[in-house]
């Protein structure tokens, strides 16, 4: 499950992986980090959805957030 917040750029990765994995085991899950609101509403549809989650995060990229919100 690829956890992305921009739909073009995770479609492109999608892609990419499933070309150089020959996996079509791949999914997308829209979530913008940089939202608790968007975690916990992408959290409960993974929850719903799945039975069990074993999570791996593996993050090369740097963040930045100018400003973040906990959606309360």
């Amino acid at each position: 499950i690829l956890a992305c917040r921009d739909r073009s750029r995770a479609e492109a990765a999608l892609k990419e992986i499933c070309q150089l994995s020959g996996s079509r085991d791949v999914e997308i899950e829209l979530m913008d980090l940089a939202s608790l609101k968007s975690v916990r509403e992408s959290a409960r549809r993974l929850r719903d959805r799945l039975p069990k989650l074993d999570v791996l995060i593996n993050n090369a990229g740097i963040a930045k957030f100018e400003s973040w919100s906990d959606d309360k």
